[in-house]
Order: C-alpha cells, then sequence, then structure tokens
C-alpha cells in the first residue's frame, strides 16, 4: 500500500521547495515526483521561471516532464528556447517529449 503524506509531510516539501538553500530546492522538488505531488506543480513552475539556480531549474523541469500535463507544453517549448543554461533547456527537451507520450493528442 503507497504512503499516503500527512498534512505536515506535505508542508515541510512545499517550505523545501521555497527554502534558501538550493538543495533543499531539489530534494523538495523530488519528494513532488516521488509523491507525485501535482498541487505542488505550480510552485515548481515558479521555480522554473525565477529561480537563479540552474541545478534547481534543471530538475524542476524535469519534474514538470514526469508530473505535469499537456498544460505546460508552451512553458516548456518557451524554457527550450530562452534559458540562459544548456542542460536546462536540454531537459526541456526532453520533458516535452515525455509529456507528449503521455498525452499524444497534443502531439504535432
Amino acid at each position: 500500500m503507497p504512503h499516503v503524506l500527512e498534512q505536515w509531510e506535505k508542508a515541510r516539501i512545499l517550505n523545501g521547495l521555497h527554502d534558501g538553500c538550493w538543495k533543499a530546492r531539489v530534494t523538495a522538488i523530488h519528494s513532488c515526483v516521488t509523491f507525485k505531488l501535482t498541487e505542488m506543480l505550480e510552485d515548481i513552475i515558479w521555480l522554473v521561471k525565477n529561480d537563479h539556480d540552474y541545478d534547481v531549474r534543471e530538475v524542476a523541469v524535469k519534474a514538470i516532464g514526469k508530473i505535469g500535463s499537456s498544460n505546460e507544453i508552451d512553458l516548456l517549448e518557451q524554457i527550450s528556447k530562452t534559458d540562459s543554461d544548456s542542460d536546462v533547456r536540454r531537459a526541456a527537451k526532453k520533458s516535452i517529449q515525455l509529456l507528449k507520450e503521455k498525452f499524444p493528442q497534443t502531439a504535432e
């Protein structure tokens, strides 16, 4: 039986997404993926758009590919062309592919 997170556990992960330490943010993003916390997708998107650390943006982009929906493809297209880091751009392209495979009706 899968573990169901308590509210305090979700709150701790949410706090981690906004922690000052980049490693804490990355760990929190991984937790969102592990527990499929799609309700935290908006926070992950915020990190993709605003985090100064490229490692955080890369992990966040990958998370969107795993727990996101076809609604995030446009954002990922933009990131794949405009992010200052080549690893983030590459991860965005891979996440676009994952989402198009998961939601084939959105594939061009």
